[in-house]
């Protein structure tokens, strides 16, 4: 019997072209790997919260939600030179793709620097306590805790292009498997903590979730770059400031697009502490990754999609994408979404086992977190094949349209009727999104787009 299914694996993965068998390896790999990285997500949130508390946990969150900004700092040019990278080799050119990535480098090292320079009074002149509405108890440690994670982000808004390195490459289960060991290291160090501390502080909780991931990835780099990517090490004689512009073009849109993707969707957990309370922000997020866990699944299959279809799209193989278009929407309909609502049926039972007594967890929070995600996935599913052919333009008009609306009326929503109220207009984006980026892309695969549907 296992033989037999043995078997089947291995010519699941030698069936079809070289880029299919490419993309089914990752997505097998990837799918082993966030299983593992589901499990540890799961386990770590009870652990921190036994470890500090649910209070101090939701503080956490939001600050951490808001720091996800500074990953984006570099305006694109990491996002940029998966791009480019992956086209430059599917062309074969070689010193080309080096140039791209030792600009990149270069790039990004300059404006984290920026960054930490920019921080280190910010983070003392901010009133941290009034911005979440906390008590002033905490106005001493999260000026402590903000330097922390100013000076993480910094450091892996650098180590991130390795990341985009391996994600161009069609590696994105070798970059998963990177970000993996991050996670379990950090779990391993906060059982540890538990064990031998009789309670720990947010500075703590700063230093082991902040540090760790990027402190993975930078060994991770060294050893790519010694090993399998030793002809695209990056180097100051490679640098070509001329390149910056290309990879912004692509790479600048992705900007706005991101953040504009952030100012929509992380401030959410701002918006709920300062209308609901921190313990609410716990609450939210209990469900949201719980149910965030179909469409962390759904996201194994779509990642190695971008650089495939960058590669497809770039030697002009226009029926690939159809059929893996089409292959996708199968997918969703009869697996994903029948999915996502059985969860919330279980969802009562998952979190007593999951969590205990230590946060509550209404009805109308997990079915209308259920309805985000399931939206959210679909929207995804023609966004990164959008994003892989490099036709941003009209997601980017979507998101900034969105974006200059999304403070005020997520707040007034949220403080009329809580969590389902905050999440009716990121629903209504990701809606508009899929319906827009799949009639994009039945005109670019029909040869029929124009204007801002080519862009």
């Amino acid at each position: 019997m296992i033989n037999g299914i043995v078997a089947r694996v291995k010519g699941l993965l030698g069936s079809g072209d070289a880029r299919t068998g490419l993309l089914k390896k990752n997505i097998i790999g990837s799918v082993l790997l966030k299983g593992m990285s589901i499990v540890v997500t799961l386990a770590l949130v009870p652990l921190t919260i036994d470890y500090v508390n649910a209070e101090q946990y939701g503080i956490w969150l939001t600050l951490s939600s808001l720091m996800t900004w500074l990953t984006f700092f570099d305006i694109g040019l990491a996002m940029g030179l998966r791009n480019r990278f992956a086209e430059a080799k599917a062309r074969g050119e070689t010193e080309r793709a080096r140039q791209y990535i030792s600009t990149a480098y270069a790039a990004i090292a300059v404006m984290a620097l920026i960054l930490v320079v920019i921080s280190i009074p910010l983070c003392r002149i901010i009133d941290w306590c009034a911005m979440l509405k906390v008590s002033e108890i905490y106005r001493a440690e999260l000026t402590d805790v903000m330097q922390v994670l100013f000076g993480a982000f910094a450091a892996t808004l650098v180590l991130a292009v390795m990341s985009n390195i391996l994600i161009g490459d069609q590696l994105t289960a070798v970059s998963s498997l990177v970000g993996v060991i991050g996670q379990v290291i950090v779990l391993a160090v906060i059982w540890i903590l538990v064990k031998t501390q009789e309670h720990g502080t947010l500075l703590t909780l700063a230093y082991v979730l902040a540090w760790i991931p990027p402190g993975v990835l930078f060994v991770a780099t060294v050893i790519l770059f010694c090993v399998r990517y030793r002809c695209y090490a990056p180097s100051p004689a490679m640098i070509r400031l001329s390149m910056v512009k290309d990879l912004l073009g692509i790479g600048g849109k992705f900007f706005i697009i991101t953040v504009s993707m952030l100012f929509i969707f992380q401030l959410m957990n701002v918006i709920i502490s300062r209308e609901l309370g921190p313990l609410t922000v716990t609450e939210y997020n209990i469900a949201y990754r719980y149910f965030n866990t179909a469409n962390m699944l759904a996201m194994l299959g779509l990642a190695p999609f971008w650089a495939a279809s960058t590669d497809a799209y770039t030697k002009g193989n226009l029926d690939w994408i159809s059929d893996k278009i089409r292959w996708l929407e199968k997918i969703l309909i009869s697996l994903l979404l029948p999915a996502i609502v059985v969860m919330v049926v279980l969802s009562p039972a998952v979190y007593r086992l999951w969590i205990g007594d230590s946060v509550s967890v209404s009805w109308s929070t997990s079915i209308s977190i259920a309805a985000y995600i399931a939206v959210l996935t679909v929207s995804n599913t023609y966004m990164f094949i959008i994003n892989g052919i490099g036709k941003v333009q009209l997601q980017l008009y979507i998101y900034l349209g969105f974006a200059l609306i999304s403070y005020p009326v997520m707040s007034l929503l949220c403080s009329l009727w809580g969590i389902p109220g905050l999440l009716i207009l990121p629903v209504l984006i990701y809606l508009v999104q899929a319906v827009a980026m799949r009639m994009q892309l039945k005109r670019i695969l029909n040869s029929k787009a124009e204007g801002i549907w080519n862009r």
